[in-house]
C-alpha cells in the first residue's frame, strides 16, 4: 500500500501552531498567577501572609521599624538611657513582629492596601487613600502600641515624653502604579483569553498534523523549555520590577526578602507547567505508539 503524500505547507502550519501553543502555555500560567495575586485581594493577602511568616522578612521588617521608631524617640542626652531605649524598642519590635497579633494586623493592613493598589491600577482614583507623599502604605499600629507599652514599663522615659509613633511602612508610589496601569490591563486580557486561545490552537495543530503524537510530544518538550526559561527570567527580573514600584524609604533588605517570597510563589505556579508538559510528552508517546501500530496493521 502506497504511503500517503504529505503536504509541506500543512506540516509547516502545524509546526508553527505547535510553537504558538508552547509559548502560550507558560505565559498563561504566569498571567493566571499574576492575575490571581494582583487583581484578587484574597490571593494577594494569601501571598502576603506567606511573606510575613518568612523569618528573613520578619528580621528585615523589624530592623526597618526599629530604625523608624528610634528616630521618633526624643533623645535624653544620657548615653546609657538612649542606648537602653533603643534596646527596648528593638526587643519590643522584634517580639511584636513575630507575634500572632501582628500576623493578623499585617493581613488586614495588606488587605486595605491592596484595595488602594487595585483602585489605582483600574483608574478609580476617587476611592483611593494615600499618605501625604502620595504613597500606598501599610498601617502597623500594633507595633506602635507594643513599643509604647514596653518603654513605659521600663521607666527610662516618662510616659508623656513618648510620641505617637508612626509605624506605617510605605509600599508603592502612586505615580508608579499609574504607569503600570497599561500592563495591568494587558495582564487581565492575557489571563482571561490565553487559556482558550492555547486550547483552540492546540486543537487546530492536532487537526492539521499527520501525527498527533508528535504534536503532543513537541508541545510538551517546547513548553517545558519555555517554562524553564520563564522561571529563570523571573528570578532575574522580579527584584528590578519590585524596586521600580517600591518606595525608596523601605530598606533594601525588606524589599529583597518580600521579592524572594513572591518570586517563589510565582515559580511554584510555573512548576505546574512542567508537570503539564511532562504529561503531554507521556500522552504523546502513547499516541505515537498507537499511531504506528495502526499504520503497521493497515500496511
Amino acid at each position: 500500500m502506497s504511503r500517503t503524500r504529505r503536504n509541506p505547507a500543512r506540516s509547516a502550519a502545524a509546526g508553527v501552531l505547535v510553537l504558538v501553543v508552547a509559548v502560550l502555555l507558560p505565559l498563561t500560567l504566569a498571567a493566571r498567577w499574576a492575575d490571581d495575586t494582583v487583581a484578587d485581594t484574597d490571593g494577594y493577602v494569601a501571598v502576603a501572609d506567606e511573606v510575613v511568616a518568612d523569618p528573613a522578612v520578619q528580621a528585615a521588617l523589624a530592623d526597618q521599624l526599629t530604625t523608624q521608631v528610634v528616630g521618633q524617640v526624643p533623645a535624653t542626652g544620657v548615653a546609657t538611657v538612649d542606648t537602653g531605649v533603643r534596646g527596648i524598642v528593638e526587643g519590643a519590635v522584634q517580639q511584636a513582629v513575630a507575634s500572632d497579633t501582628f500576623a493578623s494586623v499585617w493581613s488586614q493592613a495588606n488587605r486595605t492596601a491592596h484595595s488602594t493598589v487595585l483602585a489605582l491600577l483600574q483608574g478609580e482614583t476617587s476611592r483611593v487613600t494615600l499618605d501625604d507623599s502620595g504613597q500606598v502604605v501599610l498601617e502597623l499600629g500594633a507595633v506602635a502600641d507594643a513599643v509604647t507599652a514596653r518603654i513605659v514599663e521600663s521607666g527610662l522615659v516618662s510616659a508623656d515624653a513618648i510620641p505617637t509613633f508612626d509605624t506605617s511602612v510605605p509600599l508603592f508610589q502612586s505615580s508608579a502604579l499609574d504607569d503600570a496601569r497599561t500592563g495591568y490591563e494587558a495582564l487581565t486580557l492575557v489571563a482571561t483569553w490565553a487559556p482558550w486561545v492555547a486550547l483552540a490552537v492546540l486543537v487546530l495543530a492536532l487537526a492539521l498534523a499527520y501525527s498527533r503524537g508528535l504534536v503532543l510530544i513537541w508541545v510538551g518538550v517546547l513548553s517545558a523549555v519555555g517554562t524553564g526559561l520563564l522561571m529563570a527570567a523571573l528570578g532575574l527580573l522580579s527584584e528590578r520590577a519590585t524596586l521600580a514600584v517600591t518606595s525608596p524609604s523601605v530598606s533594601p533588605a525588606l524589599v529583597g526578602s518580600i521579592t524572594d517570597v513572591f518570586t517563589e510563589s510565582a515559580q511554584h505556579a510555573l512548576r505546574t507547567g512542567l508537570v503539564v508538559s511532562g504529561a503531554l510528552v507521556v500522552v504523546g508517546v502513547v499516541v505515537l505508539v498507537v499511531e504506528k501500530t495502526v499504520r503497521s496493521h493497515r500496511a
